[in-house]
């Protein structure tokens, strides 16, 4: 049973803008009863308030990200990331779709 009206499948883009990551990051992502998960990563969480309000945090071969945004009304979500790579501290922004 759905709890949250943003339970489903998305697709998530994950774009960097400063620091050396790599440019693009992309990932098929769930919502289950407001909690976020990415299939495949086993340390990886985040949450969706009955608002839209995202928060997430990842983590895999010495990168972690961790980000926070919004959905909007049409299924659109976006918002802020930052983390690592090894030394080097990256950032931008992020966008999602319902697939």
């Amino acid at each position: 049973m759905h709890l949250s009206r943003y339970d489903g499948a998305w697709s998530l883009l994950i774009v960097t803008q400063r620091g050396s990551c790599d440019r693009t990051y992309n990932f098929a992502v769930r919502i289950d009863n407001g909690i976020v998960t990415f299939p495949g990563f086993v340390r990886a969480r985040g949450r969706v308030t009955s608002g839209g309000h995202v928060r997430v945090a990842i983590s895999a071969g010495g990168k972690y990200a961790s980000g926070s945004g919004r959905i909007a009304r049409n299924n659109v979500a976006s918002g802020r990331w930052s983390g690592r790579s090894g030394r080097d501290r990256c950032s931008g922004y992020w966008t999602a779709r319902r697939s």
